[in-house]
């Protein structure tokens, strides 16, 4: 009875219209009688990494295919001078998304989920790069190139003992 049931389901949500966005949700919770959160995925590739990260951390979960209710906001209810504000900060956040999404949603509610300003905010979150990254990774290059040339020079250092060695034979 089962694997009807499940082929069965499996035809309705085949058969779905087009217009319903599917999705993955990943159910978890934090303890065990605890709340029961859900983590929305578009991919299912997604949603299995993010199922093996809560599983390394020790929690437990599913995944499930359901059909995402998120509607993104229509700009133009804003007005172009409010999304111009928006994209503007959106686009100067370099490594501070949270503060970015705090004050464009002070100049409107839900303004950051607008897709263009979402997605400005995304690139320039994306691309930036710490000022301490960058000189870590320029000291640790350093580091590692003279831990090179040492392990070099030890190697080159015992081959020519054994070839010293080799040609000392009696």
């Amino acid at each position: 009875m089962t694997k009807n049931y499940k082929k069965m389901m499996d035809e309705i949500i085949n058969k779905m219209d087009e217009s319903t966005q599917m999705g993955f949700a990943v159910k978890f919770a934090a303890k065990k009688d605890g709340e029961i959160m859900t983590a929305w995925y578009r991919d299912r590739a997604d949603a299995v990494k993010a199922l093996a990260l809560l599983k390394k951390k020790g929690l437990n979960g599913i995944i499930s295919k359901q059909a995402i209710d998120e509607a993104t906001p229509d700009p133009t209810q804003f007005g172009p001078d409010k999304v111009a504000r928006a994209m503007k900060i959106a686009v100067k956040s370099d490594g501070n998304y949270t503060g970015a999404v705090k004050e464009i949603e002070k100049i409107a509610k839900d303004l950051s989920k607008v897709s263009t300003i979402a997605r400005a905010l995304k690139t320039a979150n994306e691309n930036f790069i710490h000022p301490g990254k960058a000189i870590f990774e320029r000291i640790y290059k350093e580091v590692s190139d003279k831990l090179k040339l040492k392990v070099l020079d030890r190697k080159i250092k015992k081959a020519k003992d054994k070839f010293h060695k080799g040609l000392r034979r009696p």
